[in-house]
């Protein structure tokens, strides 16, 4: 699913894709999958940007041992 964005979001979206490829945080995949992005409301005012991985989820293999806890790692 693609959600809309205004044009400022927009701007905003390529301001943050840009900073964080230079930055090495994120890096251009070459997966046949992708998640769209959209903009949502903070309390503050400002916009945090989300991604939904709904549908990607549906591929992903599960665990099939659970995460130990930390209290019998540590231990």
């Amino acid at each position: 699913k693609i959600y809309p964005m205004t044009l400022k979001e927009e701007e905003e979206l390529n301001a943050f894709i840009d900073k964080n490829l230079k930055s090495g945080r994120i890096y251009i995949s070459k997966s046949q999958y992708a998640a769209p992005c959209f903009f949502i409301p903070k309390t503050n005012g400002s916009k945090q940007l989300v991604q939904n991985y709904w549908k990607i989820n549906q591929y992903m293999v599960k665990d099939k041992m659970p995460i130990p806890l930390i209290s019998e790692v540590v231990n």
